[in-house]
Parts: structure tokens; sequence; C-alpha cells
């Protein structure tokens, strides 16, 4: 009876335990130079420009800059990562004329996108606008780092638009 009772235990957990095909999905450990270019052609277009950078990956598309980077997360949040990186891209701004979106939240099959803008005044009428698209899984995280002068705003979404639209396919 007992050996009945532990056996039918185990098959009722076995149910309701994800099989490796249905598992969430994870960041991967590591992203190829290849990998990367063929990531963003599918984001936005052959036209995009790639290069190694010091610690990720930069590109161009048009007027667009591009930066990546994948760490392990080390015990940061999601939140404090959006921060980091706008902390990083607002370096240059006039700080009473920035101007800041709400963060965006998606959650993809184990993998969470944190997306957030900014707008602000550099030097006279020179205006910058950026978007961060963050991506994390609780052992590692992804930055994009999107950005241009103001004017280029429309792009720089188009940009980010195609980046999550990849993403959203790939952890769905």
């Amino acid at each position: 009876m007992w050996r009945t009772a532990v056996f039918a235990c185990l098959m009722v957990a076995s149910l309701c335990l994800p099989s490796g095909a249905e598992a969430a999905k994870k960041l991967p450990a590591e992203v190829s130079f290849d990998e990367f270019v063929a990531f963003l052609q599918k984001a936005v277009g052959d036209d995009v420009e790639v290069r190694q950078g010091i610690t990720g990956y930069v590109a161009t598309s048009g007027d667009v800059s591009i930066g990546w980077i994948g760490r392990p997360l080390e015990g940061k949040t999601g939140d404090t990562l959006v921060a980091e990186a706008m902390d990083l891209m607002q370096v240059l701004c006039d700080k009473p004329s920035l101007q800041m979106s709400a963060i965006a939240r998606q959650n993809l099959d184990g993998i969470r996108v944190l997306r957030q803008s900014f707008e602000c005044r550099n030097f006279g009428p020179i205006s910058q606008y950026g978007e961060v698209i963050v991506l994390e899984d609780g052992d590692r995280f992804e930055t994009f780092y999107n950005g241009a002068l103001a004017q280029q705003r429309p792009r720089v979404v188009k940009v980010s638009d195609g980046i999550v639209r990849v993403l959203v396919e790939m952890y769905r």
C-alpha cells in the first residue's frame, strides 16, 4: 500500500512538472558574432553594420546606434539593469530637460523583457532619443542600447520594435 501511494504521488508530480521540451526558456550563455549579426539582420534589416565592441557588440542601422551586452545576472534585478543602462545612455543629457517613459514589461516563456525610453537636450538645440531593452531569465541578462538624435526617434522606435518582435518569436 505504501509503495502504491508513493508511486501515485510521483506520477502526479511528474505530470505537473515541465518536461525538457516544456521547461522555461533561458538566455544563451554566449552569443557569437555571427549569431548576433543574423539576429539584427532579422530584426532591423540587411543594412545593419555590426562590429565587436569592448564588452559586447555595437551596430548602426542608418543613423541609429545599437549596443548590446550579455552577462550573468549576479543578483541584479531587471529594474536595476534598466536604471543602469538609462544612466549610461543619459550621461550627456541636460538633466532638467530629461523626459522618461514608464517601463514597459513583457513576460515570455522564462524571459522577462523590460523596455524604457527617454529624450533629453544635450547641447543647446541638440536633443537625443534613446531606448533600452533588458532581457533577464533569473541567471543571465542581455541589454540593448538604441539611440540617435531626437529627429530619428521614429527610426529608433522601429529598431527597438524589430528587436522585440524577434525576441518574442524566439522566447514565446
